[in-house]
């Protein structure tokens, strides 16, 4: 057959130009999708996926329609923009979720780190299924029946870390003294037997009762572990022993031969024509000597560290005077620049906010953070995505004085019943305070939630304008001693 050269020519030159024009189309995608890209990592990476599944998943069909459109050479734009959209609203989904499940997700956290997906995976699925119900209640407004399937999902998760738990620590040992059931060890060893089953028990009611008292556990499981191999040593013994009447003789002389090896170090040849006690007594009146001995050395060691003490603390003294003088000239250099930052994390938190959003009151080393602009919906506690941004300004203002305190306020007016008004007041400092927690990732005990209720009016009560000043959260920063 005769090859066209020609041909050939033109086929290459075919397969060059498409293969750049592939590489030229994968570029123009890339760069297309590239903030759409990002903004589902940045969804996923506050669980949007997890928290607010259905807005999520409508956002990926979007995104998949888009990227249809883009290879059929249709704009994708129009579709790009509102997958953008449908991320943003799965993103203020999840904060709000992590505010209204925080007692789930920290179950979840745990049954995590207990490796729960890998060893107890139908309870972790379950409890997976759960959440997600709980989540699409909260996207569609039930309030009531997202929390009542939030409690499910935290239970069904704290019985999937327990299992896990339980299995991690008790799973071998116990598999094995199962076997052991089927073996010579109950029957020749019936007392260590039942105290392998007792400890392992043991361990179970422990960690039942504190799962977190794992390494308490261990510890007895690792002696059950120890009892269990005793066990089967002491059933070789005792199998060899039923072979010949004379390994009853000989197992007395091993026994003998081994304590003389170790009373022969106290300079004493053990006789055993009266069996061990005597022996034994000998053996514990010399090391009781021994301890004497070793407590009047301890004694002489501690006087003499006394005497290196005082020698020591006299020599300290000595250089403490010496660098008075220098650490208070340092003291005072530091005072001066401390309060100058101070100064400057003041101002910089007040210029944070605009007049109707927030106050800054500050009184010492002390902040408040009066959230003039920041209200709730008559008698509930709940946040309104409305405030997420001045409540992103709070974060902003926090994180200004990381190693202080922080005490979430509420407070109301005196209308309506005293109790009601401190409860309600409690309900929504709680509120805030879960929000920080869980867009901040600070330590709980850092955060304190109080309510007033009515107690502590900043305006008078008899008025429109007095009674809304009263309804306020307070932010407090405070100086963590």
């Amino acid at each position: 057959m005769k090859i066209n050269v020609r041909t050939v020519l033109c086929i290459s030159l075919l397969v060059v130009v498409t293969g750049t024009a592939l590489a030229m189309q994968d570029d123009v995608k890339a760069r297309i999708f590239k903030d759409i890209n990002e903004m589902f990592a940045k969804a996923r990476s506050e669980q949007a996926d997890l928290l607010s599944p259905t807005v999520y998943q409508q956002a990926v069909k979007k995104n998949e329609q888009a990227v249809k459109n883009f290879e059929k050479g249709k704009s994708p734009e129009p579709l790009i923009e509102e997958t953008n959209v449908l991320l943003r609203t799965a993103i203020e989904n999840a904060k709000l979720s992590k505010v209204t499940f925080p007692h789930t997700l920290a179950a979840r956290t745990d049954a995590l780190q207990a490796s729960a997906p890998q060893l107890t995976l139908d309870l972790y699925t379950k409890a997976e299924r759960e959440l997600t119900e709980a989540a699409k209640s909260l996207e569609k407004g039930d309030m009531k029946k997202s929390k009542e399937q939030g409690l499910r999902a935290e239970k069904m998760y704290r019985d999937a870390e327990l299992a896990a738990i339980k299995l991690n620590v008790l799973g071998e040992v116990t598999q094995k003294s199962i076997e052991a059931k089927d073996t010579d060890i109950p029957k020749y060893t019936p007392l260590t037997y039942a105290r392998v089953v007792k400890l392992l028990e043991d361990a179970d009611e422990l960690l039942q009762r504190d799962r977190s008292a794992i390494p308490e556990a261990r510890a007895i499981v690792e002696d059950a572990a120890y009892e269990l191999s005793h066990a089967a040593y002491i059933v070789k013994r005792v199998l060899e022993l039923k072979g010949d009447d004379t390994n009853w003789e000989r197992l007395i002389l091993e026994h003998e031969a081994a304590v003389t090896e170790v009373v022969k170090e106290f300079n004493y040849e053990p006789k055993f024509d009266q069996g061990m006690q005597r022996v034994t007594a000998s053996l514990i009146t010399a090391i009781n000597s021994m301890k004497q001995d070793n407590r009047r050395l301890n004694d002489e060691l501690t006087q003499m560290s006394k005497q290196n003490e005082t020698l020591q603390d006299e020599i300290d003294q000595t250089k403490s005077e010496l660098n008075a003088s220098k650490e208070v000239q340092a003291g005072l250099k530091a005072r001066i620049d401390s309060d100058r930052k101070k100064e400057e994390k003041y101002k910089k938190a007040e210029d944070l906010f605009l007049a109707q959003e927030a106050k800054v009151l500050r009184i010492g080393d002390e902040l408040t953070l009066r959230l003039i602009g920041l209200n709730f919906p008559s008698g509930r506690a709940t946040i309104e995505p409305a405030y997420f941004s001045l409540l992103s300004k709070v974060q902003r203002a926090i994180r200004l004085f990381p190693d202080y305190h922080v005490i979430v306020e509420g407070h109301t007016d005196a209308v309506g019943d005293d109790r009601y008004n401190q409860r309600l007041s409690m309900q929504r400092a709680d509120a805030v305070r879960a929000y920080i927690l869980a867009s901040m990732g600070l330590p709980s005990d850092q955060v304190t939630a109080m309510g007033y209720g009515e107690s502590r009016p900043i305006a008078s009560n008899e008025t429109n304008s007095g009674r809304r000043q009263n309804r306020r959260i307070d932010i407090v920063l405070k100086p963590q001693k």
